[in-house]
């Protein structure tokens, strides 16, 4: 029930009010907010930072490549962008390769769950949906292991909460 919880609570899996809390300046400034999500995942020396933002209503995917252990990064990269809500994931599929998730909109107006990798040099393959899902607000989870790429969900449907699983 969500009845009575807090965003934080229930969007981020937390027990305190996130550090920056966009909830919370909007009800101070009466003006609507956003802030970025900021993933890391590191192989070594590389080190990928990807984001989400919605700044100027244009939510974008972005992604950032370093092979000197975050001492320099190269180009920002547009993942996606578009009819996204973002809550983005990122985890190394090789040491030279990331996978990036987020959730977006399809054509048809049905939430989805996407994916894309980036190599290390900053050559983006191609975006994939991985799912329909019926929540907006799905925190998915990357995983890699013994050399297949996961992706972990929780969707609500027919009013019940179910875990989900694709391997991509």
């Amino acid at each position: 029930d969500v009845v009575g919880k807090t965003c934080y609570e229930m969007y981020k899996a937390r027990d305190e009010q996130c550090l920056v809390c966009p909830s919370q300046r909007t009800f101070e400034t009466g003006e609507s907010q956003h802030h970025e999500e900021v993933l890391i995942a590191a192989n070594g020396d590389n080190v990928a930072v990807a984001w989400f933002s919605a700044a100027n209503n244009g939510p974008v995917v972005r992604v950032r490549m370093s092979q000197d252990g975050g001492a320099n990064f190269g180009a920002t990269l547009e993942i996606a962008a578009g009819r996204l809500a973002g809550y983005v994931g990122l985890t190394f599929i090789d040491n030279g390769t990331v996978a990036v998730s987020w959730v977006g909109r399809a054509a048809s107006g049905n939430n989805v769950l996407q994916l894309r990798t980036v190599t290390i040099d900053g050559t983006p393959g191609d975006t994939r949906q991985v799912a329909d899902i019926e929540q907006l607000r799905v925190f998915p989870q990357l995983g890699y292991q013994d050399g297949q790429l996961f992706l972990f969900w929780t969707d609500v449907r027919n009013g019940h909460s179910r875990m989900h699983a694709a391997r991509v």
